[in-house]
């Protein structure tokens, strides 16, 4: 609740450089109780204790009667781990000013600290009874329901704060969160749409509204929500770059394109945006212009390592395989836990005709991940081109049972086992797999257009296929 010094008001630093001034000379000079105040706020508030705890005490010497130091103490105090010490202090000011709204929120703040949410809340609502801007306890009192996992409360709590003060963006923020943390999407869609009916001019509404809209999949109504945010405020950057989220995810990458270029012209240029444009491109399939996007990233941030990744793709697909590794291994050297960073370098091994290399990442990417479909149609490559089929078979068989893409690994089985003439094995790998997988029966041939090579195969799939229309036909 300390009131934060307007950085336009030269005055304050003045007052600021004069203590410190008064520090470093060691001498003793006059300041009004509210000056004291804000000194003290200053220092607590930014982290420096040291130079908080002598405010304070060259304060309680020049007012020894003023309560407020004595409970700048007690901040100073839990601020300094010392909760204890600073809850003895505040039940002292308690019983000389019940009434005192700062009192109760110290003290609510410290049983946050402690973990004893309840007593907190407590607290909280013994200071809003005596607070003259009560928003920001509201605030404090959401955070101590969510951290007790209980959302329903913390909503009602941050609803009431945004009626009070539509345009404080933290509570719009934090309300927007509890909704998308626990997916009640809907219902935070119709909440913000009735407060935008009495608010409509609130810029962070509309940006919520887009948020979860976003969420939602209805990417036409969240770039609308974020048009209605830009209207009201046309340099809010954070709206045009979601707005062109919402034109990606919707896989409109011309139109998400052009606003993430609209977010550059209007801020700083920033890492994320470049890459984000850089994605764009390569959706579109147009490698040449992304690899641009990606260098321009990494020249503001040669740590985002979305970017080395993007790399590597545009160098893969143009056929620049070595370079493609370079950039692969430094997106693993920042991340090196990533699946689907070891599927592209296994990918890459594979285009290096360096098979065991290949085998050994595209291991790795199934130890760690979920285990996409082409990740399976890479394994099985690697058998067969480097000669590695009895390895690969042996490591499929020691994971089938446990992968959530069991049924894929009966096909993956069947191809390999074709390719080293195992054909009646490989026929009941891909009666397995399509009992568990019917609707794979239409893509198998996609993923392994070797198997139309084996004539078993082919008749056993329109055998198969043709009993499927059958039955559907009969029901």
């Amino acid at each position: 609740m300390n009131e934060e010094p307007n950085d336009n008001d030269f005055s304050f630093f003045d007052l600021l450089d004069r203590f410190e001034q008064m520090l470093s000379e060691q001498t003793s000079l006059f300041f009004d109780s509210e000056e004291f105040e804000e000194i003290i706020n200053f220092y607590l508030d930014t982290g420096d204790l040291k130079k908080a705890r002598m405010a304070i005490v060259e304060a309680r010497r020049q007012y020894p009667s003023e309560n407020i130091f004595n409970l700048k103490y007690a901040q100073y105090l839990a601020a300094s781990d010392q909760e204890q010490e600073a809850l003895n202090i505040l039940a002292h000011i308690e019983r000389l000013e019940p009434r005192n709204s700062e009192l109760y929120y110290t003290r609510g703040t410290i049983y946050s600290k402690l973990e004893r949410h309840l007593e907190a809340i407590k607290e909280f609502n013994k200071a809003l009874e005596y607070a003259e801007d009560p928003v920001d306890i509201y605030l404090n009192v959401s955070y101590e329901y969510q951290k007790l996992a209980d959302y329903d409360a913390a909503i009602k709590v941050l609803l009431v704060a945004a009626e009070m003060d539509p345009d404080d963006e933290d509570i719009i923020n934090e309300l927007s969160f509890c909704y998308e943390f626990t997916d009640r999407l809907e219902e935070g869609v119709e909440t913000f749409q009735r407060f935008l009916d009495n608010h409509p001019w609130s810029v962070q509404g509309w940006f919520s509204l887009g948020l979860i809209y976003n969420k939602l999949g209805l990417y036409e109504k969240s770039v609308e929500a974020f048009d209605f945010a830009i209207t009201i405020e046309p340099t809010n950057t954070a709206a045009y770059f979601n707005k062109a989220n919402a034109y990606s995810n919707a896989e409109m990458y011309e139109q998400a394109i052009a606003v993430y270029k609209e977010v550059l012209k209007q801020d700083e240029p920033d890492a994320l945006t470049y890459c984000y444009i850089g994605d764009c491109y390569l959706k579109l399939e147009r490698p040449e212009y992304a690899k641009d996007y990606f260098i321009q990233s990494l020249r503001h941030d040669d740590q985002l390592v979305e970017a080395w990744y993007g790399l590597a793709l545009c160098n893969e697909t143009l056929g620049k395989h070595t370079i493609a590794l370079t950039n692969i291994n430094k997106a693993l050297q920042i991340d090196p836990y990533n699946p689907v960073y070891f599927h592209l370098r296994g990918e890459i091994y594979l285009s290096l005709k360096e098979y065991d290399k290949a085998y050994l990442d595209l291991k790795k990417a199934i130890d760690r991940a979920d285990s996409p479909v082409e990740l399976w149609v890479d394994i099985s490559r690697v058998a067969v081109l480097g000669a590695i089929e009895n390895e690969v078979i042996a490591f499929l068989a020691s994971i089938e049972g446990t992968d959530k893409w069991h049924h894929f690994i009966n096909l993956t089985l069947a191809n390999i086992y074709l390719s080293i003439g195992r054909t009646k094995e490989a026929i009941q790998r891909i009666q397995r797999g399509l009992d568990a997988l019917p609707m794979a029966k239409n893509e198998l041939l996609s993923y392994f257009p070797e198997m139309r090579q084996h004539p078993a195969v082919v008749e056993f799939l329109a055998l198969n296929l043709d009993e499927n229309n059958s039955s559907t036909e009969n029901q």
